[in-house]
């Protein structure tokens, strides 16, 4: 029970019932009862660094071990270095600790990005590409207004034309 909160596993009513549940079911294989106990506590300590946090994830690893035939703390621990080694994920997909994540673009790279852009929008060089795109933003904006305007008097146009079809004299909203 000491090892089971000083990993921070949340304890309640079923808890003495889950760790001698555990030993039971440990104790069917391990040579001996210390043994056994050395077992559970690799489990209660894997589920903590797992993210564990109540029986259930202790129990997880309990099944996972038996279930592949481990009877002692030596092959619970080859068993887990051996299953860290072929690249298993994290909690819920995340990678592990020691995996690095997507490396960034080198400024020679967003370069050659920049220049087959340019290309691909017919543009002769970026320069030219960054001056087209600010003056398109520009019109944008100076179009916005009649833009809204001229999409709200569209909308008024269909609503007018479903009145119509539908027979409808007055549309109330």
């Amino acid at each position: 029970m000491r090892e089971w909160t000083a990993n921070e596993i949340e304890p309640n009513k079923y808890t003495a019932d889950d760790i001698y549940y555990f030993l039971t079911d440990i104790a069917r294989v391990a040579p001996s009862e210390q043994e056994a106990r050395k077992i559970l506590i690799l489990a209660i300590r894997a589920a903590k660094n797992e993210g564990g946090y109540s029986s259930a994830y202790v129990k997880k690893k309990v099944e996972l071990w038996l279930s592949n035939g481990l009877a002692t703390a030596e092959q619970v621990g080859e068993f887990e270095k051996n299953r860290s080694l072929r690249g298993q994920t994290g909690k819920f997909g995340q990678p592990l600790k020691f995996e690095s994540g997507p490396s960034k673009p080198t400024v020679e790279q967003i370069d050659q990005q920049n220049q087959r852009m340019a290309k691909e929008l017919g543009y002769a060089s970026v320069a030219d590409m960054a001056k087209g795109t600010a003056e398109k933003l520009s019109e944008l904006r100076r179009t916005r207004a009649d833009r809204f305007q001229t999409g709200a008097q569209r909308t008024a146009d269909v609503l007018y034309s479903v009145s119509k079809i539908l027979g409808v004299s007055e549309m109330t909203g």
